[in-house]
């Protein structure tokens, strides 16, 4: 078995850095390529450069996720889904869908009656339930962790 690091191993005990590294790039340079020609232009080749500069560190993050044996990374929970904050974080999400199933209903309905309203975009009020649901989610967690430590 492979020692544990801060960082982990692959299954196969090796770094986990170049798959990560590389599979990142792939991914960044896709989504830049796709920007580039969604905008074209004479500053196409920019905006790619940006993009893949930009995205790189998240996609090969997301790559280490994928490639990283977890029982190799030192002080990793071995079982999260079973830990209390796992607990928690569901509560909370459960908590926090009946609250904007309400939201939703009411948003509905002001939307409905209140003529004014039908002239916000859609990507305003959808972002601002979103918001909302975050913010839920995370006091109700911050809530249950409080009152059962």
């Amino acid at each position: 078995m492979p020692t544990a690091s801060a960082f982990g191993r692959t299954r196969a005990g090796r770094s986990t850095w170049p798959p990560a590294l590389a599979s990142g790039a792939v991914l960044s340079a896709l989504v830049a390529g796709a920007a580039a020609l969604l905008k074209p232009g004479p500053d196409a080749w920019l905006l790619a450069t940006l993009v893949f500069v930009f995205t790189l560190p998240v996609t090969t993050m997301g790559g280490w996720v994928v490639v990283v044996d977890r029982n190799t990374v030192r002080g990793a929970t071995p079982r999260p889904e079973e830990s209390i904050e796992s607990a928690w974080l569901q509560r909370a999400g459960f908590g926090a869908c009946f609250d904007l199933i309400a939201l939703g209903g009411l948003a509905t309905a002001a939307f409905s009656l209140v003529p004014a309203l039908g002239s916000v975009p859609a990507w305003a009020a959808l972002g601002g339930l979103t918001l909302v649901a975050m913010s839920d989610v995370w006091v109700r967690y911050l809530v249950l962790s409080r009152r059962t430590a």
